[in-house]
C-alpha cells in the first residue's frame, strides 16, 4: 500500500512537473508567437511601403515611356506628313529644321518655303523655261551628268547655301522670290547664318543625335497610328457603354 501511494506520489510530482513544464512552454510559445506576430507585422509593413514604392516607380517610369513613345511617333509623324508634302527627304528636313531653329525660323516656315520649291523645281524639270533660267542664274544644275533630274532634296539644300552665300542683296532678293515666292522672307533668319553657319547647324544637328533615320521615322509614325487606333477603340467602347446607359 505503501508502495502505491509512493508511486502515486512520484506520479504526482511527476506532472506537475510536466504541467509546469508544459505551462512554460505554451507561455515562451506565446511569447514567440507575439514576437512573430510583431515581427511579421513589421516585416508587412516594410514590405508594404517597398510595394508601394516599387508601383509607384514602376507607375512613373511607365508612364515617362509612353510620354516619350507620345512624344516621337508626334515628332515623326510631323516629319514624314512634310516630306511627303515637299518631297525634300526626311533627313534634310530634320537638318534644316534644327538649323531653322537655331536661327529663328519655325518647321511650319520651312515646310512652306520647300512646297513652294518643289512646285518651282518640278516644273524646271518638266521643262518651264521661265523656272530653268532661275535655276541657272542661280548657277545650280536641276539635271545631273547624265540627264536625269537630280533629288529635290539636294536642289533644295544647294539653293538655301547659294542665297545665305549671296547675302541680303538685291540679286539674291530677286532670285530668293522667283525660287520662294513670299515665304522667301521668313527664311531670311536663317539665311543670314551664311552658308557656313547653316553647315554647322545641320552637322551639330547629326552629332547631337536629333537625326532619325527613314526606318525609325516610318516606325515612328505608325506607333502614333497604333496610338490613335487605340484611343479611338476606347472611345467607341464608351460611347457604347453610355448608349446602353442612357435610356
Amino acid at each position: 500500500m505503501a508502495k502505491i501511494f509512493s508511486l502515486m506520489g512520484e506520479i504526482l510530482v511527476d506532472n506537475t512537473n510536466a504541467n509546469s513544464a508544459i505551462d512554460a512552454t505554451t507561455k515562451k510559445g506565446k511569447d514567440q508567437a507575439k514576437t512573430f506576430g510583431e515581427k511579421f507585422g513589421d516585416v508587412t509593413k516594410t514590405v508594404g511601403k517597398v510595394a508601394t514604392a516599387v508601383v509607384g516607380t514602376a507607375t512613373a517610369v511607365v508612364g515617362g515611356l509612353t510620354a516619350m513613345a507620345t512624344k516621337t511617333a508626334e515628332y515623326s509623324g510631323s516629319i514624314l506628313d512634310a516630306s511627303r508634302k515637299t518631297s525634300i527627304s526626311t533627313d534634310m528636313l530634320q537638318k534644316l529644321k534644327y538649323a531653322g531653329e537655331q536661327s529663328g525660323v519655325s518647321f511650319e516656315e520651312l515646310t512652306g518655303s520647300a512646297v513652294k520649291f518643289n512646285k518651282v523645281f518640278s516644273d524646271a524639270a518638266t521643262g518651264n523655261k521661265a523656272n530653268i533660267k532661275t535655276f541657272e542664274n542661280l548657277g545650280i544644275a536641276i539635271n545631273d551628268s547624265s540627264g536625269k533630274a537630280r533629288s529635290s532634296s539636294d536642289v533644295y539644300n544647294d539653293v538655301i547655301l547659294k542665297l545665305a552665300k549671296m547675302g541680303d542683296s538685291a540679286e539674291a532678293n530677286a532670285l530668293g522670290n522667283d525660287v520662294f515666292g513670299k515665304s522667301f522672307a521668313n527664311l531670311k533668319p536663317l539665311l543670314a547664318e551664311g552658308a557656313g553657319g547653316i553647315e554647322a547647324f545641320k552637322q551639330q544637328a547629326s552629332d547631337l543625335g536629333l537625326v532619325m533615320s527613314d526606318t525609325a521615322i516610318t516606325a515612328g509614325d505608325n506607333l502614333g497610328d497604333t496610338i490613335d487606333s487605340v484611343k479611338a477603340s476606347f472611345g467607341g467602347i464608351f460611347n457604347q457603354l453610355m448608349g446602353a446607359i442612357i435610356p
